[in-house]
């Protein structure tokens, strides 16, 4: 059995081959517990990085590429991308959002990252991902100093993304 690290510095074994799989089917701690999902789509706080509201939305199925959706997974995409990036600006009023597409093998969950910019951070983050170190970001971000607002983070998000599902 594989382990994982998880963002409080433990690890955990996996028993599933596929990281994606895992999480989808154990409730593993509260931090990681989904804050949006649709048919096709879930959206979590990142598993390694105790940066708050740094999620990733995943397809719940195994896919390689953009390439490889159906027309209404890319669509389900396309909109939770949206609201989560109108979400982190509007709800959180972090200063500016990285997003970050890495395509991967067939046996992953096509995944973006939406890695958020807190304005409270006091180092030189160049906004350009090519230009920046963002492995240095996200290793300023401490667990234990940042555990509740990552709690915070994903309930204010919850809040907000069912006011806009509903409306």
């Amino acid at each position: 059995m594989k382990k994982i690290k998880l963002l409080d510095g433990k690890s955990i074994e996996m028993t599933e081959k596929c990281k994606g799989c895992f999480l989808l089917k154990n409730n593993i701690c509260n931090y990681l517990t989904p804050i949006y999902e649709t048919e096709k789509i879930i959206v979590n706080q990142d598993m390694e990085y105790p940066i708050p509201a740094f999620y990733i939305i995943s397809t719940k199925k195994h896919i390689a590429s953009i390439y490889n959706m159906d027309t209404k997974t890319r669509q389900q995409l396309s909109d939770t991308v949206y609201l989560i990036r109108t979400a982190l600006i509007k709800c959180l009023d972090v200063e500016r959002v990285t997003t970050i597409q890495e395509e991967k093998d067939n046996s992953s969950h096509f995944h973006i990252w939406m890695l958020p910019i807190w304005k409270n951070i006091k180092e030189d983050i160049n906004p350009r991902v090519i230009k920046n170190n963002i492995e240095y970001y996200m290793n300023l971000f401490d667990f234990e100093e940042n555990k509740e607002k990552i709690l915070e983070c994903n309930d204010k998000m919850r809040k907000f993304l069912n006011y806009y599902m509903y409306k």
